[in-house]
């Protein structure tokens, strides 16, 4: 989220993005689960000190989107 990219730029520290697909079994605002094995995947450090918020985000948005790719096939 923008914030947490705010969050990171103010504190300097870096940002971990983190992908899974949980959502494939346990639905979103629905009460069943379902059994299965849930993917994460841990993504490299983001370096913020110095940086924008918004390039943070950039580029943590990229690697999710890319992350979850791979672990949605």
């Amino acid at each position: 989220s923008a914030g947490g990219a705010m969050l990171a730029q103010k504190s300097g520290y870096p940002v971990v993005p983190i992908v899974l697909d949980a959502g494939r079994y346990w639905p979103r605002y629905s009460f069943l689960k379902y059994p299965g094995t849930i993917k994460v995947k841990i993504g490299p450090y983001i370096e913020s000190k110095g940086r924008k918020a918004s390039d943070i985000n950039k580029e943590a948005e990229g690697w999710v989107i890319q992350a979850m790719r791979e672990i949605s096939q």
